[in-house]
């Protein structure tokens, strides 16, 4: 085994990054970073007993990627390795995901290569960034505005992805290649200073190098402690999060206003970040901005704020809650006729309505539930979604009360209210299960007949995160 290869074994082992016997997935760009961390890999093979199998992404960025795709497919194919490939349109994903071309090319490469894990039964997917990455990330990362846990830099593992050259400098690696003779591919978008990380590499770098020349080493050694620091406080905000989390279902993630506003403004933050790499997959693009607004507002005595946070999840933050989603899960309006006593599915809501006899009721409810006077209700019943404007006559007022103020009065957050069903009969609100009976169609007592409603499914998981009930 030759030194550079030493180099990353001992690091793999350092860092637990691989198990014998494992099937790698090495991701292939030609370039010298993945050229030798593909060699490496040929290197640890034997005494690891690893399976590896190359993937190629083709960005469709240059003329000639789909040239160097296919001098690519027969280079590794000459190794004797396995070799799977695939191409996509990176400037429309930038498009459509309003985001650079970087961070485009990021999603569509990671995404490929997380399939082919997945499809092949991998276990490991490596990726080739070096230590001179791991500082340039840094960097970059501080032009943009980055908190404490941006200083960890990229981590050595987050599994299926590991990233073994992390110990090994890019002059490192050009020796290597150069010594063994290893032919690799130059791109030349790496020079291009359209991009802040190449401007970062070949203008900032050499500046403060000048200034201080170990500066690549202090930058590593704080990603390493920031690291370990995030590592512990982790660790705390996964305690954190069990006293804060009302409810999570379906893209959407129902946090407990008062608890997280208690907590230490470090977990708190940290929090934030975690419902977001819950819904995303990552926290990659939230910014330390978004993380402080969203603070603010829950310890503002504002009632109900909304945010806009990137990749498509808002935030909503209402009375008693933080709610952030992927979307909006109750949208469309709906309306069912109700013609008899039994179970009635609503799929706007993706829950059920139970009409029955009270007096036949055999346990009391665990759900969202109201009970009317039978003698004042004629089927058949209309289920709708709130209209602006609707009134009902709650019991003990006088006059009439907007639905509306009834659903502020209850700190029921704006997300929820499009999904509250309201019972009609006629032109007449009935009752909202759950939270008011109109006073005409009251019991007169208790011992009177009674038609309850009740509501089950998914909107009832939904009101008691909201604490409607």
């Amino acid at each position: 085994m030759n030194a550079f290869a030493l180099q990353v074994d001992l690091f793999c082992r350092r860092w637990k990054l691989l198990t014998p016997g494992n099937h790698v997935v090495a991701a292939f760009s030609g370039g010298p970073d993945s050229t030798a961390l593909l060699h490496a890999l040929l290197e640890l093979s034997g005494p690891w007993n690893l399976m590896v199998t190359v993937a190629h992404f083709n960005h469709g960025l240059r003329n000639e990627a789909d040239a160097e795709a296919s001098s690519i497919g027969e280079y590794v194919r000459g190794l004797g390795l396995d070799f799977v490939t695939a191409k996509g349109d990176t400037a429309a994903a930038s498009r459509k995901g309003k985001c650079s071309i970087q961070e485009a090319a990021r999603e569509l490469r990671y995404d490929f290569l997380g399939s082919v894990c997945r499809r092949l039964g991998a276990q490991r997917v490596a990726v080739g960034h070096t230590r001179d990455d791991q500082v340039e990330e840094i960097l970059l990362r501080l032009c943009r505005g980055t908190g404490p846990d941006g200083l960890s830099g990229m981590p050595v593992m987050r599994a299926p992805f590991i990233r073994p050259l992390l110990g090994s400098s890019r002059p490192q690696i050009f020796e290597y290649l150069n010594t063994e003779g290893v032919p690799f591919i130059e791109d030349p978008s790496n020079r291009n200073p359209r991009f802040l990380r190449n401007r970062i590499r070949w203008e900032l770098l050499p500046v403060l190098e000048a200034l201080s020349p170990g500066i690549r080493d202090h930058l590593t050694r704080v990603a390493e402690l920031s690291r370990k620091d995030s590592e512990y406080l982790e660790d705390q905000v996964g305690r954190e999060w069990r006293k804060i989390l009302l409810c999570t279902a379906e893209g959407l993630i129902v946090l407990d206003r008062e608890s997280f506003v208690r907590s230490p403004s470090s977990l708190a933050s940290r929090t934030v970040r975690k419902a977001f790499g819950e819904l995303t997959g990552e926290v990659r693009g939230l910014e330390s901005t978004h993380v402080e607004s969203l603070i603010g507002l829950a310890e503002s005595p504002t009632a109900n704020a909304h945010l806009d946070f990137p990749k498509g999840v808002f935030v909503e933050v209402s009375y008693d809650s933080i709610t952030l989603g992927t979307e909006k899960p109750f949208s469309s309006p709906f309306q069912t006729v109700i013609k008899e006593y039994g179970r009635h599915f609503v799929p706007e809501i993706q829950s059920d309505l139970v009409v029955e006899d009270h007096a036949l009721s055999l346990a009391e409810a665990e759900f969202p539930t109201s009970t009317v006077s039978a003698e004042a209700l004629r089927f058949p019943l209309v289920l709708r979604s709130f209209r602006p404007g609707d009134r009902l006559k709650p019991p003990g007022m006088t006059g009439t009360k907007k639905v509306k103020n009834l659903f502020m009065d209850r700190k029921i957050p704006r997300w929820l209210r499009p999904a509250i069903p309201l019972v009609t009969c006629g032109d007449r609100i009935v009752c909202i299960p759950g939270i008011a009976v109109d006073r005409d169609f009251a019991r007169p007592g208790e011992e009177a007949p009674g038609v309850r409603f009740s509501l089950s499914g998914r909107l009832s998981q939904f009101f008691k995160c909201a604490k409607v009930y």
